[in-house]
């Protein structure tokens, strides 16, 4: 997988810190090659270029610029869509709050995201058109995100019921996909390899 690049860095680290730049990155069909260079802290001389090759790429975020570690997760806000579960709700009722039951449902999903999904990613429309309606589909997507909808809601008078999703099978969400983190840059895919271009 990563452990030469992983290997390069910590021999480099044995002299001073190192800096790694993600300075640039091709995406071809299903596959994302990320370039990056590795220099001492404070130096503008490149040690070693290398590559990381990502395949079977899902989401995916590039910012240029500088950081000191990478780490992969198979557990993250940003794999939900890959491993877990699906289903939808639906809600019935009113409410003479609904700007307090949209501020709780923000602070719910950031509190459960931390801020990696964007508010109103799952919901079936504008929110507050929603629960102006007073019934129909809520929200669509990952379980254990719903549920945390569904207190909210129940806390406010509603009446919701949340069902699986069965379009998606187990095997749907039992991947092997893995997240990238890189400083603000990620890559979410299901093989990594690095090679050495330079150095």
């Amino acid at each position: 997988m990563l452990e030469e690049l992983d290997e390069a860095i910590t021999k480099l680290n044995n002299k001073t810190d190192v800096d790694i730049h993600l300075v640039g990155f091709k995406k071809y069909l299903d596959k994302i090659t990320v370039n990056i260079n590795l220099s001492f802290y404070d130096e503008e001389e490149i040690q070693e270029e290398w590559q990381i090759v990502c395949e079977d790429i899902g989401t995916h975020r590039f910012e240029y610029d500088v950081f000191e570690e990478w780490e992969i997760f198979s557990e993250h806000e940003l794999l939900w869509n890959y491993n877990k579960e699906w289903g939808e709700i639906f809600f019935n009722g009113r409410t003479n709050s609904t700007t307090e039951v949209i501020g709780e449902l923000y602070k719910t999903h950031n509190g459960n995201t931390k801020g990696y999904i964007p508010f109103g990613e799952y919901l079936n429309y504008r929110i507050d058109t929603l629960l102006d309606g007073g019934f129909g589909l809520f929200a669509k997507g990952p379980l254990n995100l719903l549920d945390s909808y569904r207190n909210v809601l129940t806390k406010y008078g509603y009446k919701t019921t949340v069902l699986p999703l069965h379009y998606r099978n187990e095997q749907d969400y039992r991947t092997d996909y893995r997240l990238l983190v890189m400083g603000n840059s990620y890559v979410v895919a299901k093989n990594f390899s690095a090679h050495k271009v330079i150095g």
